[in-house]
């Protein structure tokens, strides 16, 4: 339902030709016109009808979704464009249509009830941007490369909104002591922010997982290589400039950290007086990323190859002391076969090493 103060200003910018047959019939009561009058007032009253058609199909703006601050700026442009409109639609009453003046008038209406779409759409947009921004900063989805962050607090973050709307409904909106158009929000600017790419971490997670799975070295085994990297070079294939911001600028793995931060990234950047950030060094950016995260994979999978290890020494130990209990560790003179006695003594002296065994003879597994 539109706003009362809208609805008033209608009425107000509509009376001037909705009641011109009773003006017209005032008129003729103090002068005694005859009948040539009253057709001229059936015919002043049919086109009272049809402005008034005109005005009823004017775009209308639920004036009550529109933040407080902005309606009264939005009030007096709808109150002033409804004028407008309807004095266009009193002038296109009274000409032919082959007159310029009639098409003047058409084509002023035309562009009001474009100018209240247009702002009723930029007012949904803007209460949408500003509903989605809140929620995303909730959620901390919002990438650190993004730029405009200060600036977005402070236009977002408040309730007390200075605008300007245009003659075609397009509005600037006052923040950081400039007016910017609300279009520029769809643009490449500080008003246009990018969230953190966390279809990539559930991506490089995936691998890692594999990567643990495999429990092996990946450099240096060609085969394995190949494979982790031909994966992992497809998650960058159709990246956005935007998501690989993300990879670089934000924490995705919650290491405490972002890769722009690591010492690695640091060095890299010095030793080769490169800014890997800037558009033109992308090629070089997307390769040494690729080449850090194979590198943190072959650590998966050693660390996964490693715990491997230690979790068999727990188990051969165990075998053992289930088997000789009451034996001393170090006493060799109980009888024990052969086979063994001699894998006893190779496995106290790996461990001696902290290094690890084949796999138990057999006969650790018979009674």
């Amino acid at each position: 339902m539109a706003n009362s103060q809208l609805i008033q200003g209608a009425a107000d910018s509509a009376s001037n030709f909705v009641d011109i047959g009773k003006a017209f019939e005032e008129g003729r009561l103090e002068s005694g016109a005859g009948d040539a009058l009253a057709k001229r007032l059936e015919e002043d009253r049919r086109n009272s009808i049809e402005m008034k058609n005109y005005v009823n199909s004017l775009e209308q703006i639920d004036v009550a979704k529109v933040e407080e601050s902005m309606r009264p700026e939005v009030n007096d442009f709808l109150i002033k464009s409804r004028n407008e409109y309807a004095d266009a639609a009193r002038k296109a009453s009274k000409l032919d249509a082959a007159d310029p003046g009639y098409m003047e008038a058409v084509a002023t209406m035309n562009r009001v009830n474009g100018s209240f779409k247009n702002l009723s759409t930029q007012l949904d947009g803007f209460k949408l941007k500003r509903d989605q921004y809140m929620t995303d900063t909730k959620n901390n989805s919002i990438s650190n490369a993004s730029k405009g962050i200060e600036k977005l607090n402070a236009l977002y973050k408040n309730n007390d909104f200075d605008i300007v709307i245009g003659p075609n409904g397009d509005f600037t909106i006052a923040n950081g002591g400039e007016y910017v158009p609300f279009t520029d929000f769809d643009k490449d600017t500080d008003y246009n922010y990018s969230l953190k790419n966390y279809a990539f971490t559930d991506q490089i997670m995936g691998l890692m997982e594999k990567a643990n799975t495999f429990a092996n070295p990946i450099i240096g085994d060609k085969g394995a290589y190949s494979r982790f990297d031909y994966q992992l070079s497809s998650f960058f294939r159709d990246m956005s400039s935007e998501d690989l911001a993300s990879v670089v600028e934000d924490d995705l793995l919650g290491g405490g950290r972002a890769l722009s931060e690591t010492k690695e990234f640091l060095d890299y950047e010095m030793e080769t007086d490169l800014d890997l950030m800037l558009p033109e060094n992308q090629d070089k950016l997307i390769l040494w990323v690729q080449d850090w995260y194979m590198k943190s994979l072959n650590t998966t999978a050693l660390s996964a190859k490693k715990s491997k290890e230690n979790d068999y020494r727990r188990e051969l130990t165990n075998k053992f002391n289930d088997k000789y209990e009451n034996m001393s560790m170090f006493d060799f003179t109980k009888p024990m076969t052969d086979k063994e006695f001699e894998f006893l003594k190779q496995k106290m002296i790996l461990e001696a090493k902290n290094r690890t065994v084949a796999d138990p003879p057999d006969a650790l597994d018979g009674p």
